[in-house]
């Protein structure tokens, strides 16, 4: 694969193996594009939180015998870390943000055991739980690096 904006093919050979180019191609559980966006993997991160939220969904966050404490360590320990896998490198856009942010508060709002119906501003419901916000996590991350 070449990341550039022409449509340049390359010919590369190992041992007389001619390697075939692609668009994209995944390594390290990372989706990379030959355009450098991030599409296909933000995609994939936010598929991939789907698929553990509405597995945890029946048995463990709608539940009342499991207390709001246990349920933010498993954001912490499970859920944000799929969300967030390899953000370090990310360079969003509003749109992205906004889908990020919104597979964010679907787990908390599932926490507070409120929905959008009850109009309750994400900033209170992060404050009332005492997390940061997903962006500002996201940014502390790339700033370690």
């Amino acid at each position: 694969m070449v990341v550039s904006n022409s449509q340049e093919i390359v010919d590369v050979q190992i041992e007389g193996v001619r390697l075939e180019q692609v668009t994209s191609f995944k390594y390290s559980e990372v989706q990379i594009e030959e355009n450098g966006k991030q599409d296909l993997e933000i995609n994939s991160r936010l598929e991939s939180t789907l698929k553990i939220y509405h597995a945890m969904n029946e048995n463990f966050l709608s539940r009342k015998e499991i207390s709001r404490s246990t349920k933010m360590n498993v954001y912490k320990a499970i859920y944000r870390p799929i969300l967030t896998f390899a953000c370090e490198s990310w360079v969003l856009d509003r749109r992205q943000r906004s889908r990020m942010q919104a597979m964010e508060m679907k787990y908390l709002r599932k926490v507070k055991e409120i929905t959008r119906m009850h109009r309750v501003r994400n900033d209170l419901i992060r404050e009332d739980i005492g997390i940061e916000p997903l962006q500002d996590f996201k940014e502390k991350r790339q700033l370690t690096c």
